[in-house]
């Protein structure tokens, strides 16, 4: 059974994410920030301390330890203050984890998205702790202490890149709520995206910004200046007249006046001055002789 958060010792080791995106920050874990003075007869996980044996390069050192199963372990304050020694060897040797998804050296990706989908709602140590586990948001009781039961529920992950999500970016962790997605899905769920509704489309900042091939910040700025049906219209035209190379050619080649020209093309008079006195698409209309 899953050891609850709120009674985890100071040396032991937390699973810490900076998003909801399963990407643990350096091994996975977020380690204590703190580094904690050794003594002997301290104690971590099945170890004890016996006495200092030596150095282990600048500022750290070596510690003869006792198992609990009797062996002598040596080594370094660092990976007893990290948690990343836990006896002399036999600690991997037992059946830890009945579900198979853990084996000596490899810990698998649906069991690092467990703990860290657990430690993000009830451990405050997590960098994310303040965006789920403060706002209330839990795991459902059947995954909350068991692997096995959220394993059977999710399933393999469909590929690495895969990540938790919650269909309601509101609601708690459980079956009818999850889901294995990728990142880019993710983005459309975030609690703090901007919706856009132009058109009878109804989509996020990002995907306006890559459909109108503009930048998400400058979308933005442009509709909060100018409102939205300006902004749209602004990069629409915009937009569609930068991949029409041979409009633009047309439009400075022509020797009708700017109004015909407007009124044949449905381009702007301001933008088809603009194209004839080479201040925009000089890239295109470079070499060639306006009319």
């Amino acid at each position: 059974m899953l050891k609850p958060f709120d009674t985890l010792q100071l040396n032991s080791v937390a699973p810490s994410l900076n998003s909801e995106c399963d990407k643990p920050s350096g091994l996975g874990f977020n380690f204590m920030k703190k580094y904690k003075k050794i003594i002997p007869n301290q104690r971590f996980s099945k170890l004890t301390v016996i006495e200092r044996v030596g150095t282990w390069g600048k500022g750290d050192y070596k510690w003869k330890c006792l198992c609990d199963c009797g062996k002598e372990k040596i080594t370094t304050s660092g990976a007893l203050n990290y948690g990343s020694v836990h006896s002399c060897g036999c600690f991997q040797l037992e059946k830890v984890t009945k579900h198979g998804q853990r084996s000596i050296r490899k810990t698998s990706s649906e069991y690092i998205s467990w703990r860290c989908m657990i430690g993000r709602c009830y451990s405050p140590q997590t960098d994310s702790y303040k965006y789920y586990g403060a706002k209330g948001i839990i795991v459902c009781e059947r995954w909350l202490n068991s692997f096995e039961n959220f394993f059977a529920d999710m399933g393999e992950k469909p590929s690495s890149k895969h990540t938790i999500e919650r269909d309601n970016p509101f609601g708690n962790y459980e079956p009818l709520n999850c889901r294995w997605a990728l990142p880019n899905e993710q983005d459309r769920n975030k609690t703090n995206n901007r919706w856009i509704e132009y058109g009878g489309d109804r989509l996020i900042a990002s995907d306006w910004a890559r459909k109108l091939n503009v930048s998400s910040g400058r979308l933005i700025l442009y509709i909060n200046k100018n409102g939205v049906d300006a902004a749209m219209k602004y990069f629409s035209e915009k937009s569609s007249l930068r991949f029409k190379p041979d409009l633009i050619r047309y439009i400075y080649n022509s020797p009708l006046s700017i109004m015909d020209i407007s009124a044949k093309t449905g381009v702007k008079e301001k933008c088809i001055l603009r194209i004839k006195n080479g201040k925009t698409y000089k890239n295109i209309t470079s070499g060639l002789d306006p009319k």
